[in-house]
């Protein structure tokens, strides 16, 4: 079974062996998307020369981290 947000009691669990592992979404990744698309359109400008990845002209995909017993200790 695996998590997602990597919380504290899903890294007490990877630690345990109860939770194979979660994932971190990147919330300041998240947040300077959505205001970098967001600028862009306020200046009018083409929101797929903004840096970010658009996939389907409307998905925009922020990179995220695997947490697995291996690397948990590094996100608590």
């Amino acid at each position: 079974m695996v998590g997602v947000d990597a919380t504290a009691p899903a890294l007490q669990a990877v630690e345990e062996g109860t939770l194979l592992g979660t994932v971190l979404n990147d919330a300041k990744n998240q947040g300077k998307a959505t205001f970098d698309l967001a600028f862009a359109l306020a200046k009018g400008e083409d929101v797929t020369k903004a840096g970010w990845e658009i996939a389907d002209g409307k998905y925009v995909w922020v990179p995220y981290q695997m947490v697995t017993k291996e690397n948990y200790t590094q996100f608590k």
